[in-house]
């Protein structure tokens, strides 16, 4: 039988009467900070210490994740390679521009979900470009095994993509931005700024200013016999 996560379907948690204090997860020795064993056996744990009472309470089921409504905003960009010669020989400015796209954990393949327009001579780039999409779990989810809050390297990955356009010959990579995918609702209030890997193309450098809003979106189960 399907079930409607609206529906009064329960399940039976334990509650701790007592509940242990954290002990400090870094502890320092000879000079170096280092992760406490103590710390670690109270995460097992759960930080719950005593006998847990039998009481019982009771919390509705989640539904399925069925997708999520991506919107991302590629704003800015600072600090960027020069890419580009002038008069003299002097690689002095690039005309930049990203491609953004998205690595499924699941299809092993890349996606392109948009592209900014170029912005000429600039080493620090205003694109303000927004691209909205929507990301299907079933087939962009974490993979098997893994829980939705994931952030490992089994996760979908948005990858940020810093190009240099020429006229007259291929397109030179400036850097490239990888960001796992969250499936959680996120609303922020300002863009955050992603430094450029050094080794993710010759010579990168700068960082990227990149905000990304997303809304989970939940199977609308309901009962049937």
């Amino acid at each position: 039988t399907l079930l409607n996560h609206n529906a009064p379907i329960t399940f039976t948690i334990i509650d701790a009467t007592t509940m242990s204090t954290a002990p400090r997860k870094f502890v320092e020795k000879n000079g170096v900070l280092s992760l406490n064993p103590e710390y670690l056996a109270w995460k097992q744990k759960n930080g719950i210490t005593g006998v847990p009472t039998q009481r019982q309470t009771q919390q509705p089921l989640e539904a399925p994740i069925e997708k999520m409504t991506l919107q991302i905003q590629v704003l800015q960009g600072s600090g960027l390679v020069a890419k580009d010669r002038n008069f003299m020989g002097k690689k002095t400015t690039s005309d930049p521009y990203v491609v953004v796209s998205l690595i499924s954990s699941r299809r092993g393949r890349k996606i392109q979900l948009g592209k900014t327009h170029t912005v000429p001579k600039n080493l620090s780039p205003k694109w303000d470009h927004t691209i909205t999409t929507s990301v299907s779990f079933m087939e962009h989810g974490p993979a098997v095994g893994q829980g939705a809050y994931h952030k490992g390297p089994q996760n979908s990955l948005l990858v940020f993509e810093v190009y240099d356009e020429d006229k007259l010959s291929e397109d030179d990579l400036m850097g490239v931005v990888k960001l796992p995918l969250v499936w959680e609702d996120a609303r922020p209030a300002d863009g955050t700024w992603f430094e450029i890997p050094k080794d993710s193309a010759k010579n990168a450098s700068g960082k990227l200013q990149i905000k990304l809003s997303s809304k989970v979106h939940r199977l609308n189960l309901k009962p049937y016999c």
